[in-house]
C-alpha cells in the first residue's frame, strides 16, 4: 500500500477515536455551557424604599419615624421632626396635609407632595390614586381538586 500525503482516509480505530473524542469534547462543551457564570450588564438602581412601594397610606399620627422616611424627600431629619412634633402636643393630632406646614423643614411644596401618600383621620386608606385592583376569579377546576 503506498501512502499518498493527500490522502485522509483513516480506519475504523482512528474513526472510533476521534468519534469518542468528539462526543467528550461536546459534553465538555455542554457543562462548561451550563454552568458559566452569566453577566447580564448593569443592574439598575431602583430604591425600592421610597415611595413607589408604598402600596398603602402612612397616617402622620401613630406612623415611626422609619416609616415616614419611606416617603420621597423625608430624610431622618424630617422623619424625627414629624414624630418630636406629634409627641409635644399628642391632643392635637394631624387632621390634614396641610396641619404638616407646622413642623419645623415642612414647607408647602413637601405637603403637596406627599399629601396623595398620607392618610388622616376620617379618611379612607384605600384607594390610592397610583396603585391598581387585581381581581382574581377561580375557576371550576381549581374547586375540585
Amino acid at each position: 500500500m503506498t501512502l499518498n500525503r493527500y490522502d485522509l482516509s483513516i480506519g475504523p480505530a482512528q474513526r472510533l477515536s476521534v468519534l469518542v473524542m468528539a462526543v467528550v469534547w461536546l459534553a465538555a462543551m455542554s457543562a462548561w455551557w451550563a454552568h458559566r457564570p452569566i453577566w447580564i450588564g448593569p443592574v439598575p438602581l431602583v430604591n425600592v424604599g421610597k415611595v413607589e412601594s408604598v402600596r398603602q397610606r402612612i397616617d402622620p399620627n401613630v406612623a415611626t419615624a422609619a416609616s415616614l422616611r419611606r416617603l420621597r424627600g423625608i430624610g431622618p431629619v424630617l422623619a424625627g421632626a414629624i414624630v418630636d412634633y406629634r409627641l409635644g402636643k399628642p391632643d392635637e393630632p394631624f387632621q390634614r396635609p396641610e396641619d404638616l406646614d407646622l413642623v419645623p423643614g415642612i414647607g408647602p411644596a413637601t405637603t403637596k407632595r406627599l399629601s396623595e401618600h398620607l392618610k388622616f383621620p376620617n379618611q379612607p386608606d384605600w384607594p390610592l390614586e397610583s396603585t391598581k385592583a387585581i381581581i382574581i376569579i377561580p375557576s371550576c377546576r381549581d374547586q375540585d381538586r
